[in-house]
Protein backbone atom coordinates (compact mmCIF):
# COMPACT_ATOMS: atom_id res chain seq x y z
CA UNK A 1 0.00 0.00 0.00
CA UNK A 2 3.02 2.26 0.89
CA UNK A 3 4.14 2.21 -2.46
CA UNK A 4 0.96 1.96 -4.33
CA UNK A 5 0.91 5.51 -3.27
CA UNK A 6 3.58 6.55 -4.91
CA UNK A 7 2.31 4.15 -8.27
CA UNK A 8 5.47 1.83 -7.53
CA UNK A 9 5.65 -1.85 -7.13
CA UNK A 10 7.27 -1.71 -4.26
CA UNK A 11 9.87 1.04 -2.57
CA UNK A 12 13.85 0.68 -2.35
CA UNK A 13 13.71 -0.57 1.53
CA UNK A 14 11.07 -3.22 0.81
CA UNK A 15 10.87 -6.62 0.05
CA UNK A 16 8.94 -7.75 -3.70
CA UNK A 17 5.67 -9.61 -2.68
CA UNK A 18 5.83 -11.70 -5.48
CA UNK A 19 9.19 -12.91 -4.28
CA UNK A 20 8.50 -13.95 -0.60
CA UNK A 21 6.73 -17.34 -1.07
CA UNK A 22 10.13 -20.03 -1.40
CA UNK A 23 13.38 -19.08 0.36
CA UNK A 24 12.49 -15.80 2.16
CA UNK A 25 12.78 -14.64 5.60
CA UNK A 26 10.93 -11.61 7.39
CA UNK A 27 7.50 -10.77 8.49
CA UNK A 28 6.66 -10.85 4.76
CA UNK A 29 7.17 -14.23 3.90
CA UNK A 30 6.28 -15.12 7.42
CA UNK A 31 2.70 -14.43 6.27
CA UNK A 32 3.13 -15.77 2.98
CA UNK A 33 4.06 -18.86 4.82
CA UNK A 34 0.48 -18.48 6.46
CA UNK A 35 -1.40 -17.58 4.15
CA UNK A 36 0.03 -21.07 2.21
CA UNK A 37 -0.87 -23.46 5.12
CA UNK A 38 -4.36 -21.81 5.70
CA UNK A 39 -5.58 -22.06 2.07
CA UNK A 40 -3.97 -25.48 1.24
CA UNK A 41 -5.93 -26.61 4.52
CA UNK A 42 -9.21 -25.65 3.33
CA UNK A 43 -9.25 -27.09 -0.02
CA UNK A 44 -8.56 -25.23 -3.25
CA UNK A 45 -10.12 -25.47 -6.87
CA UNK A 46 -7.86 -22.98 -8.67
CA UNK A 47 -5.35 -20.33 -7.86
CA UNK A 48 -4.99 -16.75 -10.10
CA UNK A 49 -2.56 -14.35 -9.23
CA UNK A 50 -3.58 -11.25 -10.81
CA UNK A 51 -0.64 -9.23 -12.00
CA UNK A 52 0.10 -5.84 -14.14
CA UNK A 53 3.15 -5.35 -15.93
CA UNK A 54 5.44 -2.62 -17.70
CA UNK A 55 5.91 -2.04 -21.01
CA UNK A 56 3.99 -2.67 -23.81
CA UNK A 57 2.88 -6.00 -23.65
CA UNK A 58 -0.13 -8.30 -24.77
CA UNK A 59 -2.58 -9.76 -22.20
CA UNK A 60 -1.00 -13.17 -21.36
CA UNK A 61 -1.24 -16.22 -18.82
CA UNK A 62 1.72 -17.44 -17.43
CA UNK A 63 1.62 -21.29 -15.62
CA UNK A 64 4.10 -22.98 -13.23
CA UNK A 65 3.11 -26.43 -14.38
CA UNK A 66 2.71 -27.41 -18.62
CA UNK A 67 -0.15 -30.05 -18.10
CA UNK A 68 -3.43 -29.97 -19.95
CA UNK A 69 -5.51 -28.59 -17.01
CA UNK A 70 -3.08 -25.91 -15.98
CA UNK A 71 -2.85 -24.79 -20.18
CA UNK A 72 -6.50 -24.98 -20.44
CA UNK A 73 -6.99 -22.39 -17.30
CA UNK A 74 -4.60 -20.24 -18.74
CA UNK A 75 -6.19 -20.39 -22.46
CA UNK A 76 -9.24 -18.93 -21.10
CA UNK A 77 -7.80 -15.90 -20.52
CA UNK A 78 -5.69 -15.34 -23.80
CA UNK A 79 -4.18 -17.53 -26.59
CA UNK A 80 -0.53 -16.50 -25.55
CA UNK A 81 0.28 -18.69 -22.59
CA UNK A 82 4.01 -18.36 -21.21
CA UNK A 83 5.54 -21.72 -19.30
CA UNK A 84 7.47 -20.25 -16.55
CA UNK A 85 10.33 -21.82 -14.14
CA UNK A 86 12.10 -19.14 -12.84
CA UNK A 87 11.94 -17.54 -10.65
CA UNK A 88 10.07 -20.13 -8.50
CA UNK A 89 9.69 -17.78 -5.68
CA UNK A 90 6.26 -16.67 -6.74
CA UNK A 91 2.88 -17.40 -5.39
CA UNK A 92 1.41 -19.46 -8.41
CA UNK A 93 4.74 -21.61 -8.34
CA UNK A 94 4.05 -21.93 -4.67
CA UNK A 95 0.57 -23.11 -5.11
CA UNK A 96 1.26 -25.00 -7.99
CA UNK A 97 1.92 -28.58 -5.77
CA UNK A 98 -1.58 -28.04 -4.74
CA UNK A 99 -3.63 -27.06 -6.97
CA UNK A 100 -3.73 -25.81 -10.88
CA UNK A 101 -2.24 -22.36 -11.02
CA UNK A 102 -2.11 -19.78 -13.04
CA UNK A 103 -1.18 -15.74 -13.39
CA UNK A 104 -2.69 -13.45 -15.21
CA UNK A 105 -0.59 -10.83 -16.73
CA UNK A 106 -3.04 -7.96 -17.21
CA UNK A 107 -1.35 -5.15 -19.52
CA UNK A 108 0.18 -1.85 -17.38
CA UNK A 109 -1.40 -0.42 -14.11
CA UNK A 110 -4.67 1.87 -14.74
CA UNK A 111 -5.71 0.42 -17.74
CA UNK A 112 -9.29 -0.72 -17.70
CA UNK A 113 -8.40 -2.78 -20.69
CA UNK A 114 -6.98 -5.46 -18.01
CA UNK A 115 -9.30 -4.54 -15.31
CA UNK A 116 -12.56 -5.79 -17.22
CA UNK A 117 -10.46 -8.72 -18.60
CA UNK A 118 -9.34 -10.41 -15.37
CA UNK A 119 -13.22 -9.33 -13.94
CA UNK A 120 -14.81 -11.12 -16.75
CA UNK A 121 -12.34 -14.08 -16.28
CA UNK A 122 -13.10 -14.27 -12.51
CA UNK A 123 -16.82 -14.35 -12.94
CA UNK A 124 -16.26 -17.38 -15.70
CA UNK A 125 -14.20 -18.93 -13.52
CA UNK A 126 -15.93 -18.83 -10.40
CA UNK A 127 -19.01 -20.60 -12.46
CA UNK A 128 -17.16 -23.82 -13.64
CA UNK A 129 -18.52 -26.76 -11.48
CA UNK A 130 -15.16 -28.00 -12.44
CA UNK A 131 -11.58 -27.21 -14.39
CA UNK A 132 -11.65 -28.21 -18.37
CA UNK A 133 -9.02 -31.22 -18.58
CA UNK A 134 -7.27 -29.41 -21.87
CA UNK A 135 -7.62 -26.51 -23.98
CA UNK A 136 -10.33 -25.79 -25.92
CA UNK A 137 -8.61 -23.51 -28.61
CA UNK A 138 -5.80 -23.10 -30.38
CA UNK A 139 -2.57 -21.82 -27.84
CA UNK A 140 0.10 -20.07 -28.69
CA UNK A 141 2.99 -21.72 -25.76
CA UNK A 142 6.51 -19.80 -25.15
CA UNK A 143 8.59 -21.30 -22.17
CA UNK A 144 11.05 -18.57 -20.96
CA UNK A 145 14.68 -19.47 -21.58
CA UNK A 146 16.19 -16.34 -19.86
CA UNK A 147 15.95 -13.39 -17.52
CA UNK A 148 18.11 -10.60 -18.60
CA UNK A 149 19.29 -7.83 -16.18
CA UNK A 150 21.63 -5.44 -16.32
CA UNK A 151 24.61 -5.40 -13.67
CA UNK A 152 24.59 -3.24 -11.01
CA UNK A 153 27.57 -1.62 -11.88
CA UNK A 154 26.38 -0.67 -15.59
CA UNK A 155 25.35 2.94 -16.28
CA UNK A 156 22.31 2.88 -18.49
CA UNK A 157 19.86 4.75 -20.29
CA UNK A 158 17.66 4.63 -23.52
CA UNK A 159 18.26 5.85 -27.09
CA UNK A 160 16.89 5.93 -30.28
CA UNK A 161 18.70 3.85 -33.02
CA UNK A 162 20.61 6.16 -34.70
CA UNK A 163 20.24 8.89 -32.15
CA UNK A 164 23.10 11.11 -30.24
CA UNK A 165 25.03 9.11 -27.14
CA UNK A 166 25.99 9.54 -23.97
CA UNK A 167 29.33 9.12 -21.49
CA UNK A 168 26.90 6.12 -20.21
CA UNK A 169 28.01 2.24 -20.79
CA UNK A 170 25.08 0.97 -22.26
CA UNK A 171 22.30 2.24 -24.55
CA UNK A 172 19.02 0.32 -24.75
CA UNK A 173 16.70 0.91 -27.24
CA UNK A 174 13.63 2.91 -26.25
CA UNK A 175 11.20 0.94 -28.88
CA UNK A 176 12.37 -2.49 -28.38
CA UNK A 177 9.16 -2.50 -25.86
CA UNK A 178 7.07 -2.64 -28.80
CA UNK A 179 9.19 -6.03 -30.04
CA UNK A 180 7.75 -7.86 -26.93
CA UNK A 181 5.94 -11.00 -27.55
CA UNK A 182 7.26 -10.82 -31.50
CA UNK A 183 9.71 -13.50 -32.62
CA UNK A 184 13.11 -11.47 -33.69
CA UNK A 185 15.60 -13.17 -35.37
CA UNK A 186 19.16 -13.52 -35.17
CA UNK A 187 20.92 -10.17 -35.77
CA UNK A 188 18.16 -8.12 -34.35
CA UNK A 189 20.00 -5.03 -32.72
CA UNK A 190 19.41 -4.37 -28.91
CA UNK A 191 21.55 -1.90 -28.00
CA UNK A 192 24.47 -0.10 -28.02
CA UNK A 193 27.65 -0.75 -25.69
CA UNK A 194 30.93 1.61 -24.92
CA UNK A 195 33.64 0.91 -26.70
CA UNK A 196 35.66 -1.47 -24.09
CA UNK A 197 33.46 -1.63 -21.55
CA UNK A 198 32.74 -5.43 -20.64
CA UNK A 199 29.44 -7.03 -21.34
CA UNK A 200 26.99 -5.49 -19.79
CA UNK A 201 24.31 -7.97 -18.82
CA UNK A 202 23.90 -10.71 -16.72
CA UNK A 203 22.14 -13.00 -18.74
CA UNK A 204 20.75 -16.47 -16.86
CA UNK A 205 18.55 -19.58 -17.26
CA UNK A 206 16.47 -21.31 -15.12
CA UNK A 207 19.21 -23.17 -13.51
CA UNK A 208 20.68 -19.47 -12.70
CA UNK A 209 23.64 -20.11 -15.40
CA UNK A 210 25.20 -17.55 -17.12
CA UNK A 211 23.94 -17.69 -20.68
CA UNK A 212 24.63 -14.57 -22.15
CA UNK A 213 26.99 -15.64 -24.90
CA UNK A 214 24.38 -17.81 -26.17
CA UNK A 215 21.90 -14.59 -26.48
CA UNK A 216 23.58 -11.99 -27.41
CA UNK A 217 27.13 -10.98 -29.35
CA UNK A 218 28.92 -7.59 -29.20
CA UNK A 219 29.57 -6.12 -32.86
CA UNK A 220 31.86 -3.18 -32.59
CA UNK A 221 29.98 -1.52 -30.55
CA UNK A 222 26.55 -2.82 -31.07
CA UNK A 223 24.63 -4.94 -29.00
CA UNK A 224 22.88 -7.75 -31.03
CA UNK A 225 20.58 -11.00 -30.37
CA UNK A 226 22.72 -13.87 -30.90
CA UNK A 227 19.87 -16.23 -31.79
CA UNK A 228 16.09 -16.15 -32.46
CA UNK A 229 14.12 -15.23 -29.65
CA UNK A 230 10.99 -13.76 -28.58
CA UNK A 231 11.32 -11.16 -25.94
CA UNK A 232 8.64 -10.19 -22.69
CA UNK A 233 8.12 -7.42 -20.40
CA UNK A 234 10.94 -5.22 -21.47
CA UNK A 235 10.03 -2.23 -20.08
CA UNK A 236 12.09 1.11 -20.67
CA UNK A 237 11.36 1.79 -16.73
CA UNK A 238 15.06 2.09 -15.11
CA UNK A 239 14.10 1.68 -11.79
CA UNK A 240 11.82 -1.51 -12.76
CA UNK A 241 14.88 -2.73 -14.44
CA UNK A 242 16.90 -2.14 -11.43
CA UNK A 243 14.40 -3.86 -8.77
CA UNK A 244 13.92 -6.65 -11.06
CA UNK A 245 14.45 -7.72 -14.48
CA UNK A 246 15.16 -5.75 -17.93
CA UNK A 247 13.56 -8.43 -19.59
CA UNK A 248 12.57 -12.40 -20.16
CA UNK A 249 13.14 -14.22 -23.29
CA UNK A 250 11.53 -17.25 -24.45
CA UNK A 251 11.30 -19.68 -27.07
CA UNK A 252 8.03 -21.34 -28.62
CA UNK A 253 7.27 -24.24 -27.98
CA UNK A 254 4.17 -27.03 -28.75
CA UNK A 255 1.72 -27.53 -26.61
Amino acid sequence: VEAARFRLRRLDHQPDYNRVWKDAEGPEADVARQVLARMVARGLFAVVDVHNNTGVNPHYACVPRRDPVSLALARRFSRPVVHVVRPDTVLAAAFAPHATAVILEAGRPGEQLGVDHVDAYLEELLALEELPPAPEEPIDLFHTVASVRVREEVHFGFTEPLGPRDERTLHLLQEFEHFNFQELPAGTLFGHVAPGAPFPLRVTDDFDREVGERYFRVDGEDLRLARAVVPAMFSPDARIIRQDVLCYLMERVEP
